[in-house]
């Protein structure tokens, strides 16, 4: 390799080392989800590769023969690349059996660990083949080093800027297994050669790309998988539970009977209290539309039009396309954020139920999110608040924070466990928010629904006062995703022991 050709391997490694670093999140996503646990795991498989990599190239770089090395570097990497995509579902199944942390380190050291300790290797035999002497050793390795770096830069804007945002993750593999090899054989074949190996390479990885295994089980349909800018959005027939399910990184956002499309879910009838308490609402909000479950529920059993705010325009799409969404009022697909801080419309209630995958988007529960949202309700209107995690106790830290930041801008704030059948003493459940100027009474709007008579009756005992010396949350110092963190934990935790969402 000479000294150019070296300088060129640096740079190109460094990128690829940080496209598959950032593409690593998306493979394990739809299983692990996207939190703090799953960038650390990323982070931390990244880091120890590179270090066993450098470990082992400088070997290598010292060894009698190094030449050969970067070219079977490059071409063991990127076969190993291209095989991903047919190993993901497999991979990803066992190790969900070892639980979250376990499993998602397990699963990101078998994906992406050997292709990143290959390339690791590369940066001492590039140093190696670029210093001409021992007097120019340091600035061999300088060169080499910042070079990587830059590289590292461009692969990083590249992934999240352009790669992932229009590619699946799979594809992106696939294109930097690809890269990898026709860069093995131009190092490895003289130019009459080089040039058909390369292309051979190219079009290889354009076929395993193409030829993604089928997904689903004997359970289940998968209807739909798109990776959007947001997360991994799949809709699943399960057909073992007769339901529509709609999953966003692993987690089942919205569940719906296969004809009608109605929710199944219990914290839609909790959401369905707060009209039954303000039976004048004219008008309501929607922040976060998910499978749109609960702008129709509105509209069909309470008369009640629903603007609604999606971040995400693949979940929009695909609300329409599989949940029978129709819009009642206006639809915007922007942050949540912005609608609440603009001028504009009053509504009678505000819907907030913003979640994607396992984590909530912190700026949309701290203190300046609900006075933005109570400038846009109407004398006497509600806001309310959908988190899940621990209803009481040492871990409901993120119950008493929330019901602490509503209550310094709302003058009545009450928790509902709004899980029928759980133990929500120990475990986690969806806690249910109602803040406004008075208290929410259902009872009258309730009679004469049956479905609705009977889910306030299970849960008409389950209002709770997490407790005081919750954290005030605030833009400049939010703590949801920590707080959140260890019920987000046990609830995936959970789905992955069930064998739920799954379906990659």
């Amino acid at each position: 390799m000479s000294p150019a050709g070296a300088r060129l391997t640096a740079f190109a490694s460094g990128a690829a080392v940080l496209i598959l670093e950032l593409v690593g999140t998306r493979l394990v996503s739809p299983v692990f989800g996207s939190t703090l646990y799953v960038w650390s795991a990323l982070i931390c498989v990244t880091l120890a590769a590179l270090a066993v990599g450098a470990w082992v190239g400088g070997g290598l770089a010292d060894g009698p023969r190094p030449e050969p090395w970067p070219a079977r570097l490059c071409a063991a990497a990127g076969l190993w690349l291209l095989a991903v995509p047919f190993a993901r579902r497999p991979v990803l199944l066992a190790a969900s059996a070892l639980g979250l942390k376990a499993g998602v380190l397990t699963a990101a050291a078998v994906l992406v660990g050997p292709p990143l300790m290959a390339l690791g290797c590369l940066g001492p035999l590039c140093v190696r083949a670029s210093a001409g002497s021992w007097a120019a050793l340091g600035r061999a390795a300088g060169g080499v080093s910042a070079l990587s770096t830059g590289g590292s830069v461009l692969g990083a804007l590249a992934a999240g800027f352009w790669l992932l945002p229009l590619l699946s993750a799979p594809v992106v593999v696939c294109a930097v297994g690809g890269a990898l090899l026709a860069g093995a054989a131009c190092m490895r074949f003289s130019p009459p050669r080089a040039g058909p190996a390369a292309v051979g390479a190219l079009l290889a990885a354009a076929l395993a790309a193409r030829a993604r295994p089928a997904l689903g089980s004997p359970t289940s349909v998968v209807r739909a998988a798109e990776d959007s800018l947001y997360g991994a959005v799949r809709v699943v027939d399960r057909l073992d539970w007769g339901r529509r399910v709609l999953y966003i990184d692993g987690v089942a956002n919205t569940v719906s009977y296969f004809e009608s499309f109605e929710s199944s879910s219990d914290y839609i009838h909790a959401y369905e209290l707060a009209a039954a308490g303000r039976p004048l609402t004219r008008r309501a909000l929607v922040v976060g539309l998910g499978g749109g479950a609960i702008v129709g529920r509105l509209a069909n059993g309470w008369r009640v039009p629903a603007d609604a705010v999606e971040v995400d325009p693949t979940v929009a799409r695909l609300a329409a396309r599989w949940f029978g969404f129709r819009p009642t009022g206006e639809l915007w697909l922007e942050d949540g954020r912005c609608v609440l801080e603009r001028e504009g419309a009053r509504y009678g209630l505000i819907y907030l139920d913003a979640f994607s995958g396992d984590q909530n988007p912190e700026h949309l529960f701290t203190v300046e999110a609900f006075s933005a949202a109570r400038r846009r309700l109407e004398p006497g209107g509600l806001l309310v608040v959908n988190l899940i995690g621990y209803a009481e106790g040492p871990r409901a830290g993120l119950a008493r924070a929330a019901k602490r930041t509503l209550s310094e801008v709302f003058p009545k704030v009450d928790m509902l466990v709004a899980n029928r059948n759980s133990d929500w003493r120990s475990g986690v459940s969806n806690l249910v928010f109602y803040a406004g100027d008075a208290a929410l009474d259902p009872v009258a709007g309730v009679a004469g629904r049956p479905e609705l008579e009977e889910y306030w009756a299970a849960v008409a005992g389950q209002w709770v006062d997490p407790g005081p010396g919750g954290r005030l949350l605030t833009d400049d110092s939010g703590a949801l995703t920590a707080l959140g963190a260890p019920g987000m934990a046990e609830m995936r935790a959970a789905m992955l022991a069930r064998g739920e969402g799954v379906d990659l």
